[in-house]
Order: structure tokens, then sequence, then C-alpha cells
């Protein structure tokens, strides 16, 4: 009796971290019939009432949502493990297309700047190729009125930051005389 306790206790609490409201009505009705604490039934009940109140698009986008937070972590893991042609193709992905520049993890990190800090020497070129695919897919969507060598403006919003340099911090003339 402990061992099914426990494990539709593992089942409730595996249902709610899901956004599947069938799953969570099962795993309710089972603790519920093996005398799993009530708080924790509660709590998946409040879970299931979220889950049936919103709409298709809420879901569609929570849905949306984990899945790019999964992605963005798989790219991280291929990263660290020197995978460039799993990542490559990771990245190529239409859907990712103009995001995963501006993507960093926990550390502020971006995927470039993550592969120099492993030494991911074909990792970090595979990266620079993506990135400068990016650079060009985008001054293409700007149109023919955009300057044809790219700015510093629009780089710096699609090109990872190399080094956690202040944009500032550059010696400017002033500066150089000043000093």
């Amino acid at each position: 009796e402990l061992r099914e306790r426990r494990a539709a206790y593992e089942r409730l609490h595996s249902a709610m971290g899901s956004s599947n409201t069938a799953e969570l009505e099962e795993a309710v009705a089972l603790a519920s019939g093996l005398d799993v604490d009530g708080t924790d039934i509660d709590l998946a009940k409040s879970k299931l009432e979220q889950l049936r109140s919103l709409s298709a698009a809420e879901v569609a986008a929570e849905e949306a949502r984990k899945q790019l937070m999964e992605t963005k972590l798989r790219a991280y893991q291929l990263v660290k493990q020197g995978k460039a042609a799993a990542l490559g193709e990771l990245l190529r992905d239409a859907s990712l297309a103009g995001l995963w520049p501006h993507w960093r993890d926990h550390s502020g990190r971006s995927l470039l700047v993550y592969a120099r800090q492993v030494k991911g020497k074909t990792v970090q070129d595979c990266l620079e190729q993506l990135l400068a695919v990016e650079v060009a897919e985008s001054q293409a969507r700007a149109g023919p009125s955009s300057p044809s060598s790219p700015t510093c403006g629009s780089l710096s919003s699609l090109a990872p930051e190399h080094e956690h340099v202040p944009r500032d911090a550059s010696p400017s003339p002033e500066r150089s005389a000043a000093n």
C-alpha cells in the first residue's frame, strides 16, 4: 500500500508539471483513492482548474515557450559537448531564425561567449558562420535602402557580446588626450 501511495504521489506531481489535463485528472482520481495528502490533491485540483480555464491559444503559447526553453537548453548542452554539426542543425531551424543570437544562459553568456569559454573551437567557428548568415539575412530583410556594409548598430543587436566590456569603455580621442 505504501508503494502504491508513493507511486500515486509521484504521478500526481509529475502530472502537475505538465499541461495535460487528462493526465492530471487521472492522477487526481488515483491519488484521491489512495489516501494521498489532501493539500497535494488540492494543489493538483487548482492546477487542473487553471489548465481548464486557458484558451487554446494560451495553451499553444505555453507549449511553444516550453519547447523554446528546451531547445535553448539543448543548444547550450551541445556547445559544452563540442557537437558543432548537431548545434548547427538545431540553430538552422527556421523557427529559431533571429532568436538564438539573443539567448543568454544563467550567467548572461551568449552561445558564442560560452563556446569561447569552454574552448570549443569547432562550435565557435560554427556559431560565427551562423551569425554571419543571420546578419546577412537581417540586412536583406531591411531592404535595399539599408547601407551595404553592416553598421555597429545593426551588428550590436544581433551579434553576441564577445567580451563583457561596457560599450562606453572603449578609448575615445577625448579620453586618450585627457589621460
